[in-house]
């Protein structure tokens, strides 16, 4: 080792250290030198801090003909150990026998990962993959532990104890959440700028990148994706798939197909806001299915199905894990939960306190698609119904009904090229955004003007997603009204008087508990009537029932309602 002899004299344990350090045969080797030789040095740094010794080391350890750059990069790696405090990491000082947590850091740090926090003030790791790819991990979590102890494993052949995994765990959170920069997390989709990413949920952290020029397959990602729980895999996408084989395979009528793609294509603008899948129909008409289905293209996951939650803080948890969410089987939606899924549609800010026994907060911020299915009328609120595409399912035919594995089958293999047409269509979204006009009559102008930017690459007429929405809509406010009680009595009543009502909302109050057959289902004061009069105004015009505040007398809130049968369409729902 004619490298350093004219070095200062070395300890013993620093020689040791050289001898049986599992970096060493990596060097001697001189195919891959960068990752062993930052090994070497983290672990050198613990017995000495000479820059010109450690170079020196890892110079003898280098083949002798060696040309590469890696020694250019030691000093780098000396002064990035220091900063980092390797050199400081046994209680012992300099010298001392590394522990364990201190040893699996130093195989942690071979290999280079990043830690980052998010706006949370969540630690978050990220670790290289194959192929250059890399993959996020909240560093409280089980993907991160089990690369951990994984590492351990190979670079040692021993178990790590989980003693010395939590305290490799608290030093990464410390140094993820002080040292780390603050980056937005996503989940399986992401845009920046004029650019959306898609994480594929593959182990190598490919991703879809499209552009206005259009789409390509990335291992690099400037979007910092996570995983939760139950996180599966989309295939690759390939070019020249058709859109036509999807329809077909779910035997949807064209109106559906038009709705079903709106959805899908709303879906896939990661800034959103909006639209949420209302899926109507009869048992075994296969509306499940079909939400299962358009889940799959969109963000797969193992647990596909989920009931509608009772508190807002469990929907913000269920919302933080799935980028799409689907609600099966729903009977009644209340209010209140309808509020928060409105906000869902729209971007909401949520805060509740973390645990029952302390004061620390936990914050949502999300915007989330999501789907519900259910039989007859199951969604009321009109504020509510306004961010719908509905989707009314007709009954299968027996005959020919197929099995739900031969239908999996034929879509799992028409789904690559599906993708493909489906990332096509966002390319063309993302260049015509800022060139169509807003679409007029939906209350959801953002996502409207996206859909008429993807249209013109989908074979339809232009105008076809927003004339579609806007008429499905108008359908089911009219059907849902004409069948509220409330519309119900307002109509009766005035039909009974022969003309408009104008007296005060508390003289209408009393007018409609009369009403032997809808009295007890009405609002249950003035005041209830009054906000449940001030709610459905929108969806009542649209039925031919009119409401009108005129201001208020000594007596209260005077309020006029007249019908006009000719502004009301009572026929079934068209879709």
């Amino acid at each position: 080792m004619t490298a350093i002899e004219n070095q200062k004299p070395v300890s013993f344990k620093l020689i040791k250290a050289v001898l049986t350090n599992p970096h060493i045969p990596d060097l001697f080797d001189g195919t891959e030198t960068h990752t062993p030789a930052l090994g070497t040095v983290n672990s050198l740094l613990l017995y000495t801090q000479d820059e010109d010794l450690i170079e020196s080391l890892v110079e003898a350890a280098l083949p002798e003909d060696y040309s590469g750059d890696t020694l250019r990069e030691v000093p780098e790696m000396i002064r990035s150990g220091i900063k980092k405090g390797l050199h400081l990491r046994s209680a012992g000082g300099a010298g001392a026998d590394p522990k364990i947590s201190d040893r699996c850091l130093e195989i942690i740090n071979a290999q280079e990962p990043t830690l980052f926090h998010d706006q949370k003030g969540e630690g978050y790791i990220t670790i290289p993959a194959e192929d250059g790819g890399s993959l996020n991990y909240p560093v409280r979590s089980k993907s991160t532990n089990n690369w951990v102890r994984y590492g351990y494993y190979k670079n040692t052949g021993k178990a790590l104890a989980k003693q010395s995994l939590a305290e490799v765990v608290e030093m990464l959170e410390a140094r993820a959440l002080f040292e780390g920069c603050e980056e937005k997390t996503h989940l399986r989709m992401g845009g920046l700028k004029e650019r959306v990413f898609i994480d594929l949920g593959r182990s190598d952290g490919k991703v879809v990148k499209i552009t206005k020029n259009g789409w390509s397959i990335e291992s690099e990602c400037p979007i910092k994706f996570y995983r939760s729980t139950g996180f599966q895999e989309l295939p690759l996408p390939i070019r020249g798939g058709d859109l036509q084989g999807f329809p077909k395979l779910l035997n949807l009528s064209h109106r559906n197909w038009i709705l079903a793609l709106a959805f899908i294509l709303n879906a896939l603008n990661p800034n959103g806001p909006y639209f949420w899948l209302l899926v109507s129909a009869e048992q075994d008409a296969g509306k499940t299915f079909l939400c299962k289905t358009v889940r799959r293209i969109i963000d797969p996951m193992m647990a596909n199905i989920l009931r509608l939650p009772k508190t807002e803080r469990d929907l913000m948890v269920m919302a933080e894990a799935n980028a799409v969410l689907m609600f099966d089987n729903a009977s009644g939606i209340k209010w209140d939960m309808s509020d928060a899924l409105c906000a869902l549609s729209t971007g909401t800010g949520y805060a509740t306190r973390k645990l029952f026994t302390d004061a620390d907060v936990q914050l949502f911020s999300l915007k989330r698609p999501y789907m519900i299915n259910g039989i007859g009328e199951f969604a009321y609120r009109p504020d509510h119904l306004d961010r719908a595409i509905p989707i009314h399912l007709p009954s299968m035919d027996p005959v020919r009904r197929k099995k739900e594995e031969e239908i999996n089958a034929e879509f799992e293999e028409m789904l690559p090229g599906l993708l493909g047409c489906l990332y096509d269509i966002v390319a063309h979204a993302l260049e015509f955004r800022d060139r169509v006009e807003t679409p007029v009559g939906i209350r959801m102008a953002d996502a409207a003007q996206w859909l008429a930017a993807a249209e013109g690459a989908c074979d339809f007429p232009e105008g076809t997603f927003a004339e579609t929405i806007r008429e499905v809509q108008h359908d089911l406010f009219v059907d849902t009204v004409i069948n509220d009680p409330l519309a119900i009595a307002l109509r009766d009543l005035v039909n009974t008087l022969g003309e408009p009502f104008e007296n005060t909302v508390g003289n209408l109050f009393s007018s409609l508990a009369l009403d032997e057959i809808y009295g007890r289902q009405l609002p249950k004061t003035p005041s209830y009537l009054s906000k449940a009069l001030t709610r459905m105004k929108p969806s009542l015009m649209k039925a031919g029932i009119f409401v009108e505040f005129l201001g208020k007398s000594h007596k209260g809130q005077i309020v006029k309602v007249w019908v006009d049968p000719t502004d009301y369409d009572t026929k079934s729902p068209k879709f």
